[in-house]
């Protein structure tokens, strides 16, 4: 009886060994024999929301469905087609990693070592931590740095200005405002950094290094990932045909830019070039990869949801895991006027890329991708719902120093919140929710009162500065009141005014794509200036209030606009708005 119940269990384990091919090959629910016409009949329901958009599935052995849409510029009717390029945006980062695997498998660098080990002496300018940064850091995001607005995008016009990547990403440094290891924040500066990384290690630009290690060995010679494309011909004469649109195809002039910090974003390319590189992703292609265990390590999780004990992949070496039905991996990418996508998933042996000529575009990167991969459920992951978190939270994804902090102006609950699906599990050991991309950390309802509470006095400071100057002026244009303007008031007023208009000029610069730093950034010294004199018009308005006998309208006019001024001081001095330092 034990030998044949031993025999029995030999078979079953047989079986299972045999099946499991079977069992991956159909994890997905995709309808793939007919994923044309589903995909045909998706794009047909959005014709009036697509501009244009080119796709192509694929699996390791054959191409699967690859197809063109819409128009590369409508109001001249050219039509999208295999010479058509689009920019990659974010899914750039994945020739970084690429590369840096690569030097990896060389032995010319190490993944956990401190990456100031390959960088100049003292390049970091900004750390308030005493923890080594390193490469697998940079690759999860999660080195500490806060978002930067500087430098990501320039304008074309501009493009001779365009300094050396070391020099760029030397120049303006964001603050590390966390300590390593314990916060994922997406940072386009950080792979920048790793891309720089690649280029002290091989001594060349890292264009160059791309073109002779990754473009050239697939044959991706309709590719460049150099700002200003001139190392490309083609697709810097196919770029110039490229016309960019909004989600609702409204036109967006401005969106021909290019990426300072190009490692992070800047590859532009046809749609068979941006499978090319997929499929190579996918498959370990030997062009790229010397060994399979090289490609093995690149699909090694190395940072992971943890919920209930259940460790799930967040992120490999670079790659994101994407949640769709079951785990893809890959990248998505935006810039002024193009969103892309990146997915592979080995095991399931099928691969997309979508690319579409308008910005922030869901409709074919994000619900099209759904119809090849599965939507997300969170019991494919961890076998139920999580809990949704509790509490109050911020972005880790914002500025939390310098001139520009009151970008951190963000709050978000999700016990009630439908509206942010997907996988979002609490990491209660660093009291952070995790969700693809980034995280969000804890905050509190006294932080959200406290900062709403500022900016609202100052809105309602700054719109009784402008009424009670308005009606001062008038008064003496229509000369009904004989008393003198009021010099310390209209100081007062006019500098809070002035406070408010710089820093309005440089919220409007910071977040117009492509303007150059050096063109705004000297208006934080005028704060800086105009903060000091704030403080010293305080100190003269109390000590006039004390010693000095007023008329009663006279004194509440002058209590008002020492309201008025110490509020639109403690919101500079809060908001780190007259800090110039800190970038």
């Amino acid at each position: 009886m034990r030998k044949k119940n031993t025999i029995i269990v030999i078979m079953f384990c047989i079986l299972c060994i045999l099946i499991n091919p079977i069992i991956n090959a159909s994890a997905m629910s995709t309808d793939i024999d007919n994923i044309d016409k589903i995909i045909e009949k998706f794009v047909d329901e959005h014709s009036d929301t697509t501009a244009g958009m080119a796709v192509s599935l694929f699996s390791a052995d054959e191409d699967i469905y690859s197809n063109y849409f819409g128009y590369i510029d409508k109001e001249n009717g050219i039509e999208v087609d295999e010479n058509s390029v689009f920019e990659w945006g974010s899914a750039t980062k994945l020739l970084v990693w690429t590369s840096v695997i690569q030097l990896y498998e060389q032995g010319l660098i190490d993944l956990d070592k401190d990456v100031r080990e390959y960088l100049p002496d003292n390049f970091f300018k900004n750390l308030n931590f005493d923890k080594p940064i390193t490469m697998i850091n940079l690759m999860n995001h999660n080195a500490g740095f806060q978002e930067t607005v500087y430098n990501i995008f320039i304008k074309r016009e501009n493009i001779d200005t365009l300094k050396p990547l070391g020099d760029l990403l030397s120049e303006y440094q964001p603050e590390q405002v966390f300590e390593p290891g314990t916060v994922t924040a997406y940072s386009n500066w950080g792979v920048a950094v790793a891309g720089y990384i690649v280029e002290r290690i091989t001594d060349k630009p890292f264009y160059e290094y791309v073109n002779e290690n990754i473009f050239d060995p697939l044959g991706m010679d309709k590719s460049s990932v150099k700002p200003g494309f001139d190392d490309n011909e083609f697709v810097k004469k196919q770029w110039e045909k490229l016309v960019c649109y909004t989600k609702d195809v409204e036109l967006i002039p401005s969106a021909k830019c290019y990426v300072g910090m190009y490692p992070a974003g800047s590859c532009t390319s046809t749609l068979n070039d941006f499978r090319t590189f997929a499929h190579a992703l996918m498959t370990g292609d030997s062009r790229i990869f010397k060994s399979i265990e090289t490609h093995s390590l690149f699909f090694t999780p190395t940072s992971s949801y943890a919920y209930n004990n259940i460790d799930i992949p967040r992120n490999c070496h670079g790659m994101w895991m994407i949640p769709f039905e079951n785990q893809v991996y890959g990248h998505g990418g935006n810039t002024v006027g193009c969103s892309s996508y990146l997915l592979v998933a080995p095991k399931n042996d099928i691969g997309a890329v979508v690319m579409t000529n308008q910005s922030g575009e869901t409709a074919y990167n994000v619900e099209m991708m759904e119809l090849v991969f599965g939507k997300y459920d969170s019991t494919n992951y961890f076998g139920e719902t999580p809990d949704r978190p509790g509490g109050i939270y911020k972005p880790g994804r914002t500025i939390l120093k310098g001139g520009l902090k009151l970008y951190s102006l963000s709050f978000i609950g999700f016990e009630n919140n439908d509206d942010e699906g997907g996988l979002i599990v609490e990491d209660k050991e660093n009291g952070n929710v995790q969700a693809p991309y980034g995280d969000y950390t804890k905050s509190s309802i006294a932080v959200l009162v406290t900062e709403t509470g500022l900016c609202i006095l100052w809105v309602l400071s700054v719109l009784s500065c402008i009424i009670m100057l308005i009606i001062k002026i008038v008064q003496k244009i229509l000369k009904k009141d004989k008393r003198p303007l009021g010099i310390w008031a209209v100081s007062s007023m006019v500098t809070e005014l002035l406070i408010i208009a710089a820093f309005a000029f440089i919220a409007i610069s910071a977040l117009t794509y492509g303007t150059i730093v050096e063109s705004y950034f000297w208006a934080f010294y005028v704060i800086f200036g105009l903060t000091i004199l704030t403080l010293l018009l305080i100190i003269i308005g109390i000590a006039g209030l004390i010693k000095t006998n007023m008329k009663k309208g006279t004194k509440a006019f002058n209590i008002v606009t020492l309201c008025t001024l110490v509020i639109c001081t403690v919101n500079v001095l809060y908001w780190n708005i007259f800090v110039f330092w800190i970038t």
